[in-house]
């Protein structure tokens, strides 16, 4: 018997696709905990470095992590500094994967972080 034979005889196309009941969730348990948790781990550090996606500069961000952040160290002024508890912490983003993003979405994080942010780093070439 042949390959093509064998495989022929042991396929079995389905005749109905059920679909699920309930819409399945990528936001595992743990992910949950630590994002409830950060806030209270957060006072304790003087130096947040995130990473973002230089190909996706805008859907990258993080906004439940600024949110813990803010939660934490307080506000965030216009010039990207935070007051209150957060005064003299800093927040440093840094951009990877900027070798095989568009130069288009560079200008726009560029932007972006301009208005929003004290300090981003764009890492490659």
């Amino acid at each position: 018997m042949s390959l093509s034979t064998s495989v022929a005889m042991t396929f079995l196309p389905r005749t109905h696709f059920p679909f699920p009941t309930r819409t399945p969730s990528w936001y595992l348990g743990h992910m949950a905990r630590s994002l409830r948790d950060l806030p209270t781990l957060l006072t304790d550090i003087d130096l947040v470095i995130e990473s973002r996606d230089a190909r996706l500069p805008l859907t990258s961000i993080n906004t439940a992590f600024d949110s813990a952040l803010e939660q934490s160290w307080g506000p965030r002024m216009r010039d990207g500094r935070y007051t209150g508890k957060g005064k003299g912490r800093e927040k440093v983003v840094v951009y990877t994967k900027r070798d095989l993003a568009e130069k288009k979405y560079e200008e726009v994080g560029v932007r972006y972080r301009s208005k929003r942010e004290a300090r981003a780093e764009w890492m490659g070439e």
